[in-house]
């Protein structure tokens, strides 16, 4: 059975340079899609008077 897939087997061959980019996009497309979570979970925890805003 073959070996299909996206970059299948060819990790190795890979330029050392290209890596630390690609994971570097990878990480930042992670905390584009999740950072509207974490800023739900982290108001969340505030108490109300701690989220107005000062005047």
């Amino acid at each position: 059975m073959a070996v299909t897939g996206r970059g299948a087997g060819r990790s190795s061959q890979q330029d050392l340079g290209y890596m630390p980019i690609r994971l570097n996009q990878v990480m930042h497309g992670w905390a584009d899609y999740f950072r509207h979570a974490v800023a739900k979970d982290t108001f969340s925890m505030l108490k109300p008077s701690e989220c107005r805003t000062r005047t």
